[in-house]
This record gives structure tokens, C-alpha cells and sequence, in this order.
């Protein structure tokens, strides 16, 4: 992974080599952290990006994954605050985020997919029921915005997009989604 070096002067160490050394771990942790979410993150752009950007690349990432493509499918977006967004640690808030929104979609639907999307993290939802569905969807991003703020300290807001009718035309859903998440961060 990588050392941390500690050269003595003459003078042998000085009092805060303690706070220096923890300063400097913690440092080195939050980097690692970094890498390993952007690492991470490049792949879940990747399948969230397929996905929405049309019915061929969605079909295939469908197949490709074992997701059912032909039953009800959503897209919800989480948003940060532009304070939260433009913070130094923007990059790790990002990934916290999208590994929360994991969990919780994750326990939702074992299918679902977290990705980022536009700056945004992005859920994508399918093998929906369509009766059950809309009421479900609004408790996931409740729950995530909840969680989001509570444990993550976050400014985070949610959209959560129409219900279509399978995962192949979830891309119609995206420009709708993206207003959504837009007038929700104005508020």
C-alpha cells in the first residue's frame, strides 16, 4: 500500500511526532479511500450510463447482469448540497453517499443498480411490481436522504422518477428525473 517515512534529526523526535504521525495516517486514509472510491465509482458510472442511454445498451447490460429487463423499472437520483458538492472532500462525500445508496437499494431490490450519474447518484430500480411500486420507491430515497444526513452529515434531497414499463425505456424517464432533482435542490 505504501509507508509513511520518519527520519530522526539530530535532535531526536520532537514532542508533537505523535500528532504529526496521526495527522499524517490520517491523511494517507483518506486518499486511500479516495482512490478506492474512485476506482469503484468509474465502474458504477460505466453500468448506470449503459443502462440509460438507450434500449440496446440497456438490454445488454440486462443480460449481462442477470436483471430482468422486461418488468417495471424506476430511476431515482440523490443529490448533495452545492456546499457539500464543492467541499475539498467532495470526491469521498460522493463516494459515501453512493455506498450508502447501495445498502439501502440493495436491501430494496437485489437487482438494483448505484452508480453515479451526472455528478448525482443514481438508483435504478427493476423488476418492479407495478401496483406496489411508486409507494416503495418513495421509502427508499426517503431512506437514504434520511441516512444520508443523519450519518453522513450530508445536505442530500432525492428524486424519484416515473415508473416505466421495463428497463429498456428507463432512458425516456432520465430527462424527467434530472428536472426533478433539480427543482428538489432548489428548495
Amino acid at each position: 500500500m505504501g509507508y509513511i517515512w520518519l527520519q530522526e534529526t539530530g535532535d531526536g523526535f520532537g514532542p508533537d511526532v505523535e500528532y504529526v504521525l496521526t495527522g499524517a495516517a490520517a491523511r494517507v486514509s483518506a486518499e486511500l479511500i479516495r482512490y478506492r472510491n474512485q476506482q469503484s465509482m468509474h465502474m458504477r458510472e460505466d453500468r448506470i450510463a449503459r443502462i440509460l442511454s438507450g434500449p440496446a445498451e440497456a438490454a445488454a447490460s440486462a443480460h449481462s447482469a442477470k436483471i430482468p429487463a422486461d418488468r417495471p423499472a424506476a430511476l431515482i437520483l440523490i443529490g448533495m448540497s452545492d456546499a457539500d458538492s464543492l467541499a475539498d472532500d467532495a470526491a469521498l462525500k460522493h463516494g459515501e453517499l453512493a455506498n450508502l445508496a447501495s445498502i439501502h437499494a440493495a436491501a430494496y431490490k437485489a437487482t438494483a443498480v448505484v452508480g453515479q450519474f451526472n455528478g448525482d447518484t443514481a438508483i435504478i430500480v427493476p423488476d418492479l411490481q407495478s401496483s406496489t411500486g411508486e409507494q416503495g420507491l418513495r421509502a427508499l430515497a426517503e431512506a437514504v436522504v434520511r441516512d444520508a444526513r443523519k450519518h453522513l452529515g450530508l445536505g442530500a434531497f432525492a428524486a424519484v422518477g416515473p415508473l416505466v414499463p421495463d428497463l429498456l425505456t428507463l432512458h425516456t424517464a432520465t430527462r424527467l428525473t434530472v428536472a426533478l432533482l433539480a427543482c428538489v435542490g432548489r428548495l
